[in-house]
């Protein structure tokens, strides 16, 4: 017998799927699937020929249906049937099915976040935390090696898709890594700039959503813009090939007069926008008096700015912008403003020949019928929408979400967990895939029983 006549049937790409049209009880759901794809699991394998070996059952067991279910699962439920089943462990070294599986985990909302303090990257930070999105959910929290590695070695910049952008906090002559926290396996990545000195911080942006007519051989953006020597020079771009395991000169980049928000980018079409800052620096006459949102296109290495609404003017000196992934509108972003404790928002529509600002979305923080503790003050010390739809704000111990998309916007928020980090933090949203961090990937040791 053969294997030749065995292939793995690909199925129609599925919309993404959003968290209205979820199961109702996603932790009975998860139970249920469990234990029925494990029964079907060792049914198929138990009743193949005897004469086949013990890779061919693997092989043909995994073919067609079981091998796209067990693509939609998290790689944390893949690693626990791998502990009792020898073919679910194959599945975890399939080159074809890990690529099946992480693109799979790109159309499924992320579940899972890490809160830690906003400090200057070089900083040691302990406060590190991993928290389910949902208090209904248990999540898929990182195995103890992850969470150990990342508080004693490195400091989180930005997440996509699953993987974390790290500053390297020890003594590696690496300052930077990849770090997939449910494989337990980090990519070095060498200095941008001989330029840069260990204490100072690297402008990063990093995105995992590939473009399909991007031409080169990696899955994800790490842009790094190096910080000129001058006052009103040009920035320095570089990009980072995992393929070759360097860094590509990209050319001079026009960021305008204002410091930029690079730990929230958007990565839409081709193009990175970041969001500048909004404190009043900066003459009234100055065309960057009013804080911005710059627009840099990846291949061309060219960048325009974009106008905030006009709406948003008003206080955003005092104020905090920042620029996340919008779900309702496909590969557009929304803009969220934090003054005094009231929260706005506006996306960006695009038309054929121009772009204009709708506000979807405004609330005080009291109005949102926060479980306050007598010890918990109301201040909102970082927020972040994930998933497109739900904001996520932490007071002095709690963390709430909100579902922007929820109707009149009068529902309650909801109480996600407490939080041990002191004063401004800042989110990282993550899914548990199997997403390989690049050639030359470490992968971090059990810790002993």
């Amino acid at each position: 017998m053969t294997l030749t006549s065995y292939t793995r049937n690909p199925i129609p790409r599925p919309t993404r799927i959003t968290q209205e049209n979820q199961c109702p009880s996603p932790r009975i759901k998860q139970v249920f699937l469990n234990c029925f794809f494990v029964c079907c699991l060792h049914k198929i394998t138990l009743f193949l020929p005897v004469p086949v070996s013990s890779q061919a059952r693997s092989t043909m067991a995994f073919n067609g249906e079981l091998f796209d279910i067990f693509s939609w699962l998290p790689a944390k439920s893949l690693y626990r049937f791998s502990s009792v089943c020898k073919s679910s462990r194959e599945l975890l070294s399939d080159d074809l099915f890990i690529t099946k599986q992480f693109k799979n985990m790109q159309l499924v909302p992320d579940r899972d976040f890490f809160i830690y303090p906003d400090i200057v990257q070089r900083y040691r930070n302990g406060d590190l935390e991993s928290h389910a999105l949902s208090s209904k959910n248990s999540g898929s929290r990182p195995p103890p090696e992850s969470l150990d590695f990342l508080a004693n070695r490195g400091n989180v910049i930005t997440s996509s898709n699953g993987l974390l952008c790290c500053r390297n906090i020890g003594e590696d002559e690496n300052p930077l890594f990849l770090f997939n926290p449910t494989t337990r396996s980090y990519l070095p990545i060498p200095r941008p700039d001989e330029r840069l000195t260990p204490d100072r911080g690297i402008p990063i942006v990093f995105a995992c959503e590939k473009d399909e007519d991007s031409g080169d051989g990696d899955d994800f953006l790490l842009l790094a813009l190096c910080i000129p020597d001058e006052w009103g020079e040009k920035f320095h771009s570089k990009i980072y090939s995992s393929e070759e395991r360097t860094w590509k000169d990209k050319g001079r980049v026009d960021l305008g007069q204002r410091d930029m928000n690079f730990g929230h980018a958007v990565k839409l079409n081709g193009a990175v926008y970041m969001v500048s800052d909004s404190s009043n620096y900066l003459a009234k006459q100055s065309s960057f008096f009013w804080p911005y949102i710059l627009a840099y296109d990846v291949k061309t290495s060219s960048s325009k700015f974009l106008k905030i609404p006009k709406g948003a003017r008003k206080g955003v000196h005092d104020s905090a912008l920042c620029i996340f992934e919008w779900a309702d509108h496909p590969n557009t972003m929304c803009l969220v403003k934090l003054l005094k404790n009231v929260f706005t928002v506006w996306v960006l529509i695009r038309t054929s020949s121009s772009y204009y600002w709708k506000r979807v979305f405004r609330m005080r923080v009291k109005a949102m019928a926060l479980a306050l503790s007598h010890t918990d003050h109301l201040r909102v010390d970082g927020f972040a929408v994930v998933n497109g739809s739900s904001l996520i704000f932490a007071t002095g111990q709690k963390v709430y979400s909100y579902n922007l998309k929820d109707g009149n916007n009068k529902g309650a928020a909801e109480e996600v967990c407490g939080h041990r980090c002191q004063d401004d933090v800042r989110f990282a949203s993550f899914s548990s895939t199997l997403r390989p961090c690049g050639p030359g990937a470490i992968t971090l040791p059990l810790h002993a029983a």
